[in-house]
């Protein structure tokens, strides 16, 4: 699948953003030809320390890292996007600008429709004021007392995007959400249009298994 939706969701990034940018990745287990793919679309690929873990834990070492990288070269604005998740609506990020402030620091997709709470990787605008090297993170569980102090703050400390609102609380800062707008749910999670601006897949690297999927 990756193969496929490579080369898409870069187009939509390019198609759909507005203003200077830079597109940064990591080249986790694909073959040569899709790196070679992503330095002729223009991503740079970072050299990241490799991840101890995998799973949840290792998603959100390599975000840390990529945001950690992007704003070390003076990016002002991060947006994280899933692999198989795209913008869909013209200068989307102009709209994300629109929705963050000092108090709100954070736009991000949420998916209420599976009792989340956090901020979710398929679309998460970061600003530069809120983002601490080194201590933010989009784990609960990583990079010391911004996760040590929120414990227990949120059912799911392992999900990627925790981090992100466990700090968020500490600082006594909010986010504006981006909640599912379908006008047609072909599934309860995968497909699924978050506030007009991002398109997420939702099955693109994952086993055939959903937290929704009935255990019979």
């Amino acid at each position: 699948e990756s193969a496929c939706l490579l080369p898409l969701s870069i187009r939509q990034i390019k198609l759909h953003t507005r203003g200077e940018y830079r597109v940064y990745g990591c080249a986790l287990r694909l073959g040569d030809d899709q790196i070679a793919q992503l330095h002729e679309e223009g991503v740079e690929l970072p050299e990241i320390s490799p991840s101890p873990t995998t799973g949840r834990a290792e998603h959100a070492h390599y975000l840390d890292r990529l945001v950690d990288h992007a704003f070390a070269e003076g990016c002002s604005r991060v947006a994280t996007f899933d692999m198989d998740s795209w913008p869909i609506c013209e200068d989307w990020n102009g709209v994300c600008e629109g929705l963050v402030s000092e108090h709100v620091p954070v736009a991000s997709v949420v998916r209420a429709e599976i009792g989340d709470s956090f901020p979710f990787p398929a679309l998460t605008y970061l600003t530069r004021e809120f983002w601490q090297a080194g201590q933010s993170s989009f784990s609960a569980t990583q990079r010391g007392r911004l996760a040590d102090e929120h414990r227990g703050d949120d059912n799911r400390l392992q999900e990627t995007g925790s981090g992100i609102l466990a700090q968020l609380r500490q600082e006594g800062r909010s986010f504006a959400p981006l909640y599912r707008t379908n006008t047609w749910d072909p599934h309860p999670i995968m497909c699924g249009v978050y506030a007009d601006l991002v398109f997420h897949l939702g099955a693109g690297s994952r086993a055939p298994h959903l937290v929704t999927d009935r255990a019979d």
